[in-house]
C-alpha cells in the first residue's frame, strides 16, 4: 500500500517541484541577477533592490500558501475517497489490518510533505544567499549572514545553547508538527464520514476546528512562557526552548489521540457511501 500511495502522490510532488523551481528561477532572475549584473554595492540598498525583494517575497508567500492548501486538500480528499467512498469497499477487503491501513496512508503523505518542505528550504537558501552575494560580494555576504545568525541566536536563544541546537530544535518541532498535522487531517476525513450528508464539508469544518483548538493551546503556552521569561535577557532563550518542547509534546499527544480515534472509527464506525 505504501508503494501504491507513493505512486499516486508522485504527480503532486512533481507539480510542487515544478512550481518551486519556477518561483526560485523567477526570484533569482528578478531579485538577484539584475543586482549582480548592474552592481550590488550601488543597487543593493536602492529602490530596485527593495522592489524586487518585495515581489520575490510575495511570490514565495503566494506559492507556499497554494502548495500548503493544495496538499491538505489532496491528502484529505484522497484519504476520504479511498477509505470511505465506493472505493472504500475495495480498500477494506485488502488483507491488511486497520493499523496497516492507517500507516499505509499516513507514511507516504508525511514523507511527501517533508520532501516539499525541504524543497522550500533549498529554494529559500538559493534566493537568500544569492541576494546577499549579489549585493555585498561573497566575503561580505558570509560575514553579514553570520552576523544575522548571531543576532537571531542572541535574541531568541541563550548563548550557551548555540545556533546548532536552535536549528535542531526548530527542525524536530517542524517534523513533529508535520506528522501531527497529517494525522489530524486524516482524522477530520474520518469524522466527516460519520455524517450521512455533507461529509466532505463536515470534514473540512472538523479540520478547521481541531486546528484552531491546537493553535489556541500553543498560543497560551507561548504567552505563559514569554511572560515568565521576559524579565531576564537570557531567560528569553530558555523560554523559547521550553516553548518548542511543550508545543512538541502537545503535537505528540495530538498525534496519538488522532491515531487512536482514527483506529476506533475505522474499526467500529465505518460508514461507507
Amino acid at each position: 500500500m505504501i508503494k501504491y500511495e507513493f505512486k499516486q502522490m508522485s504527480p503532486v510532488l512533481l507539480v510542487a517541484f515544478i512550481a518551486l523551481f519556477f518561483v526560485t528561477l523567477i526570484g533569482f532572475l528578478i531579485g538577484v541577477l539584475p543586482i549582480l549584473i548592474l552592481g550590488g554595492k550601488d543597487l543593493g540598498t536602492g529602490i530596485w533592490s527593495i522592489l524586487m525583494a518585495s515581489i520575490s517575497f510575495l511570490a514565495y508567500a503566494f506559492i507556499l500558501m497554494v502548495i500548503a492548501i493544495g496538499m491538505n486538500i489532496f491528502i484529505g480528499y484522497r484519504f476520504y475517497k479511498s477509505m470511505y467512498s465506493s472505493t472504500g469497499y475495495f480498500t477494506h477487503t485488502l488483507p491488511l489490518s486497520t493499523n496497516e491501513l492507517i500507516l499505509g496512508k499516513t507514511i507516504p503523505a508525511i514523507a511527501v510533505q517533508i520532501l516539499i518542505d525541504l524543497m522550500v528550504i533549498i529554494s529559500g537558501v538559493i534566493i537568500f544567499l544569492g541576494y546577499y552575494v549579489a549585493k555585498d560580494g561573497f566575503d561580505n555576504a558570509i560575514y553579514n549572514i553570520s552576523s544575522l545568525l548571531q543576532i537571531f541566536e542572541g535574541r531568541y536563544f541563550y548563548t550557551g545553547f548555540g545556533i546548532v541546537l536552535a536549528v535542531t530544535m526548530f527542525g524536530i518541532s517542524a517534523v513533529i508538527q508535520t506528522v501531527s498535522g497529517t494525522f489530524v487531517l486524516l482524522l477530520s476525513a474520518s469524522i466527516g464520514q460519520l455524517f450521512n450528508s455533507h461529509r466532505i464539508l463536515m470534514g473540512v469544518v472538523s479540520f478547521i476546528v481541531i486546528n484552531r483548538i491546537i493553535a489556541a493551546f500553543e498560543w497560551i503556552i507561548n504567552l505563559i512562557v514569554t511572560e515568565v521569561a521576559k524579565a531576564d535577557y537570557y531567560s528569553r532563550g530558555t523560554g523559547t526552548i521550553i516553548s518548542l518542547i511543550l508545543i512538541a509534546i502537545i503535537n505528540i499527544a495530538v498525534l496519538i489521540i488522532s491515531y487512536v480515534l482514527n483506529y476506533y472509527i475505522i474499526s467500529n464506525k465505518l460508514n461507507l457511501e
